[in-house]
């Protein structure tokens, strides 16, 4: 069995269950399984949502990657956490003297891709579309984002082909929902 920091550097997400609302609630373990030994994640309560490594995250540099490490930092969770505000942000760009914008961008691809259909693949190709956070996406009309995706897609890439579908971003945009009504 892989320790913690293990998996975090073998490059897999690893799934975290946001904390339960009521006692009433059975919480779901890692693996999938129920610890009254019940049935799947597709019963759960609680939103999941993935924590990357660092590592990756579109756009970050190894460079950057082993700054934010030296930082205590190497999954996407405790980016979120220790860059939560404006000033966090801008103290740890002056930390990793980088631009402060760079740290906005990171925190903001680290916030998309604990989206779990979404996750490293695609945080990217969101922020290009002008999605900045799990909020931003939950509100979002459906066809209208797959529209700027596809701009996105044809403009950077030239292909179509490679834009995902319609039902993909639907999916994006319910499980955003689900995390952003439980952040609440």
């Amino acid at each position: 069995m892989k320790t913690d920091r293990q998996q975090q550097r073998s490059g897999s997400p690893k799934m975290v269950l946001a904390p339960l609302q009521s006692t009433g609630e059975r919480q779901e373990t890692e693996t999938g399984r129920r610890r009254d030994g019940g049935a799947s994640f597709k019963t759960a309560r609680t939103p999941i949502f993935l924590e990357w490594p660092l590592e990756q995250l579109p756009g970050l540099s190894a460079e950057d990657g082993e700054g934010l490490g030296k930082c205590g930092l190497i999954t996407t969770t405790q980016l979120r956490q220790q860059a939560a505000t404006k000033k966090e942000q801008q103290l740890l760009a002056e930390r990793l003297r980088v631009r402060v914008e760079s740290v906005q961008k990171w925190v903001a691809l680290a916030e998309l891709s604990s989206v779990p259909s979404v996750g490293c693949e695609y945080c990217g190709l969101l922020l290009h579309a002008g999605v900045a956070s799990v909020g931003q996406l939950a509100q979002m009309p459906l066809h209208r984002l797959h529209q700027q995706i596809l701009r996105v897609q044809v403009t950077m890439m030239q292909r179509r082909d490679l834009c995902p579908g319609v039902e993909l971003v639907g999916r994006w945009i319910a499980e955003a929902k689900l995390l952003a009504t439980h952040a609440r």
